[in-house]
């Protein structure tokens, strides 16, 4: 993985944890004095400029460059959790690449806000599973904290599903939800996790990998030798 490319997927990673914990304190706030508004009726949908699209879209690719090179990692282990890793970070970077031209103005046009709640629930949810999925990766790589945040999202999603389903039948989010508060929280603490064991374990992403190599032959002579587990400097990465 190129290091401009790394250390731009670090940053923008850092980026989207402080965005959700902006989010997450504005969300708290207006639940404070919106007594069960619609979301909608406090946050107008303004229209995305291309400039913005863009930004959004430069953003987007680092990071999912990053999960797309632990799930390259993951493949010399499962490789079917890895292939799955990879259809879940297309399909997310594909929603937010969706949303952010729906709210582009069409001929004059903006999309209703209906469809704006729909795609970012739609977000959501595939931002849950895609966390989710990368589980195995976690369980080797990091610490258990990360191990057991990668599970909250999915949870924290159904749950704001279904209060959503149990509303007035209008695809709305209300700033008082419960579940999107946390939701955001939750997101806010893995992006900047995420960040933090990228940057711990850059070696795994900036060194060029051989996958035939990394099965075949230890990537820690050392370690080898006194009959551990394959390892990348001092961090065990893979078994036999």
């Amino acid at each position: 993985m190129p290091k401009l490319l790394f250390y731009l997927g670090v940053s923008c990673t850092l980026l989207l944890a402080l965005a959700s914990a902006v989010a997450a304190r504005g969300l708290f706030v207006a639940g404070l004095t919106s007594l069960g508004l619609p979301l909608s009726s406090l946050v107008a949908p303004e229209p995305s400029s291309a400039g913005r699209t863009m930004l959004i879209f430069f953003i987007t690719i680092p990071v999912a460059a990053i999960f797309l090179r632990m799930a390259s990692l993951l493949a010399v282990r499962n490789l079917f959790a890895a292939c799955l890793a990879i259809f879940a970070v297309s399909c997310t970077a594909l929603s937010v690449f969706t949303i952010s031209i729906m709210r582009m103005p069409i001929r004059g046009a903006i999309v209703a806000p209906e469809l704006h709640h729909a795609g970012f629930i739609a977000l959501g949810g595939l931002l849950s599973v895609t966390f989710l999925v990368f589980r195995p990766y976690f369980k080797v790589q990091a610490s258990r904290l990360l191990r057991a945040l990668v599970s909250f999202p999915l949870p924290l999603f159904v749950w704001g599903a279904l209060e959503i389903a149990s509303g007035d039948g209008s695809i709305t989010l209300r700033a008082d939800s419960a579940p999107l508060f946390l939701y955001l929280v939750v997101l806010a603490t893995l992006f900047l996790a995420v960040a933090m064991h990228s940057v711990r374990h850059r070696h795994l992403f900036i060194e060029v990998t051989n996958l035939r190599e990394l099965l075949d032959s230890p990537a820690d002579p050392e370690a080898a030798q006194n009959g551990h587990p394959v390892g990348f400097g001092g961090d065990v990465a893979f078994h036999h």
